[in-house]
């Protein structure tokens, strides 16, 4: 004979389960779960990773145009230093031709002229000034000793690589080579 608790709680059978009782619901955890059941997962809240892409696009159009700026003004002062070191060699050629026995203004122009031209500079915009002891002059009227200066000059507008000039737009690009006259002019 069996004696059964007043109390259904105590009762149970060895499946859990007390007698009289409708069996309980499966339990989620992990010691309940058949093999054949899946465990579903909450998958992790999107928000956070949209509001890093939203940051991420904030910054990429806050650094963007201050990059373009900064390319376009290396590019920028780039060609200018290209420009002076061209218009600097011109200069000193025109002023070795000037200070050779029997040159004239003409020859000075000239070499700086082809000079500039045979380096890709036009010399369509280049103003050659040739000066004799600090004056404009011709250098087959100076004396052996004397100082020939010659000036080269472009504007940078002429120049640049770029369809607006952003930094040097408006500005002359200048160089000067001053030498002395070799010999009289005999």
């Amino acid at each position: 004979m069996t004696i059964l608790s007043a109390s259904p709680r105590h009762a149970t059978s060895p499946g859990g389960i007390s007698p009289g009782q409708p069996p309980a619901p499966a339990s989620t955890s992990v010691q309940s779960l058949r093999p054949s059941q899946a465990i579903k997962l909450k998958s992790p809240a999107p928000t956070s990773r949209n509001k890093r892409r939203g940051a991420a696009a904030v910054e990429f159009a806050l650094v963007v145009p201050l990059f373009v700026i900064f390319i376009l003004g290396m590019m920028e002062f780039g060609r200018a230093m290209m420009v002076m070191e061209v218009m600097t060699n011109a200069a000193r050629e025109g002023c070795r031709t000037g200070v050779l026995p029997g040159s004239s203004s003409t020859d000075v122009t000239n070499t700086v002229n082809t000079y500039a031209d045979n380096s890709a500079v036009s010399h369509t915009y280049v103003t050659t000034g040739v000066y004799v002891n600090g004056s404009s002059g011709d250098p087959s009227t100076a004396a052996q000793g004397d100082q020939i200066k010659v000036t080269v000059s472009l504007p940078f507008d002429r120049v640049t690589w770029l369809p607006v000039p952003i930094f040097l737009g408006g500005k002359t690009l200048s160089s000067s080579v001053v030498m002395r006259k070799e010999s009289n002019n005999s």
